[in-house]
């Protein structure tokens, strides 16, 4: 993840879940998601950990993600939600693609990066899950 995939999906949730109901906190929410992406992109290049074609690359490759997701959302949630024993399966299919994309020898901090996405990508299925079930609303 990329910090444009990561502010333009919490963007996205905020604006599907109802919370960007008038002007002003859509525009607060798009300040806060710039200033995100801005300041990862800065702090990347300045620290040296990406080069301006990486960041590039990020950005088109973040942007290109979220115009994917955003129209299929609705049909994904669906799929959370109606698919028996969905959260077991999240667990089979997390835990097959870290065993398929091993620590790689010398360590790198990709495997640490997967196992942390597969992490936060495993609480969101599980929380919609759970939320559907109990029939809780975010409104």
């Amino acid at each position: 993840m990329n910090a444009i995939t990561n502010c333009s999906f919490m963007f996205l949730y905020w604006h599907s879940a109802g919370f960007l109901t008038d002007g002003l906190r859509l525009t607060i929410a798009a300040i806060l998601c710039a200033w995100w992406a801005i300041s990862m992109i800065v702090s990347r290049l300045y620290n040296g950990a990406h080069t301006p074609t990486d960041v590039r690359g990020g950005i088109l490759l973040g942007t290109t993600l979220a115009s994917i997701y955003w129209p299929l959302h609705l049909g994904v949630d669906a799929c959370i939600v109606s698919v028996s024993h969905f959260t077991i399966k999240c667990i089979v299919g997390t835990a097959f693609i870290l065993l398929v994309c091993p620590q790689p020898r010398p360590p790198t901090p990709t495997f640490n990066q997967n196992a942390t996405v597969a992490g936060l990508l495993y609480g969101c299925v599980v929380g919609t899950r759970w939320l559907h079930d109990n029939k809780i609303e975010l409104n």
